[in-house]
């Protein structure tokens, strides 16, 4: 089975003659079960694994017509998406994944490509803007940050991720060996990692000035990134000890200036032909990674 599904509530109040309140909420759900999503070819049924997320969406913006010239907005959303990658219930605890490498077939319980995992990504996101038109000139002034977390972790059976099997045949006989165990593949499990995004800011200034045939477009945004990795530590598992990691800061810590240019000029006073030209430095957006 399968299902990708969303339910989406949405409130607007006019607060008042000036402002405005939108609220809106949204319930979001998607999954495979056990059918092909995060299955390879060669895998049996109880081999496969489903994969599912589970999410919510809400924001909130509020704006203000201050006058017939100066628009002001906020606003903040929310972003929490869990997900999951589950081998198939009902197994045995010691059950493992097994890959035969003479068949390239998959049994036992999901592992080797398709290892069991969980994961969880939550975000804040917050603008505020203000907008000011007079005469020749409309300007806009304002800022956006975002904030969050990304966490995994991975935990198979036994710390055993997959064990590798051959067809063969006895050495010095035509007697055959099916699936005869030659290789394990092991994880120092559980192994979980965290990576917070402290700051993605942008705060700008443009402005579109007309001049008669004439209009100038420019602004500036200032961007700033900053990550980093929490101190985490792990308890002792089958193959390795426990283990502590310290803090790592600045996981990066940039900064940079996006400028953006352009004219556009009516050549004949008509507005049916224009000379336009733009020059503009844009910076690649970024998470955590």
């Amino acid at each position: 089975g399968m299902g990708s599904y969303s339910g989406i509530g949405r409130v607007t109040w006019a607060a008042s003659s000036k402002d405005k309140i939108r609220v809106y909420v949204e319930r979001q759900f998607t999954g495979e079960f056990y059918n092909g999503f995060v299955t390879l070819p060669t895998s049996t049924p109880e081999a496969s694994s489903d994969a599912q997320g589970i999410g919510w969406v809400p924001q909130a913006r509020w704006t203000r017509a201050q006058s017939n010239k100066l628009l002001i907005e906020a606003g903040i959303a929310e972003y929490n998406q869990t997900y999951s990658q589950d081998c198939r219930a009902g197994l045995p605890a010691t059950t493992l994944p097994k890959i035969n490498f003479s068949t390239g077939l998959l049994t036992g319980k999901c592992g080797y490509t398709i290892p069991p995992y969980a994961s969880t990504t939550k975000d804040f996101n917050v603008m505020a803007s203000a907008s000011y038109i007079t005469g020749s000139h409309a300007m806009k002034f304002g800022m956006t940050d975002l904030w969050g977390e990304n966490y995994r972790t991975f935990a198979p059976a036994g710390d055993i991720d997959a064990l590798l099997t051959i067809n063969t045949v006895i050495p010095g006989t035509t007697i055959p060996l099916n699936d005869f165990p030659f290789n394990v593949i092991l994880y120092n499990s559980p192994a979980t990692s965290i990576q917070n995004v402290n700051s993605d800011l942008g705060a700008y200034a443009q402005d579109t000035w007309t001049m008669k045939r004439l209009t100038l477009n420019y602004g500036a945004r200032f961007e700033h990134f900053n990550a980093s990795v929490p101190a985490e530590s792990s308890p002792a598992s089958t193959w390795v000890g426990a283990r502590n990691f310290a803090a790592i800061p600045d996981l990066p810590n940039w900064n940079d200036w996006a400028v953006r240019l352009a004219a556009a000029y009516d050549l004949f006073g008509t507005g049916k032909t224009a000379i336009k030209g733009n020059a503009g430095k844009y910076v690649a957006s970024q998470a955590a990674g």
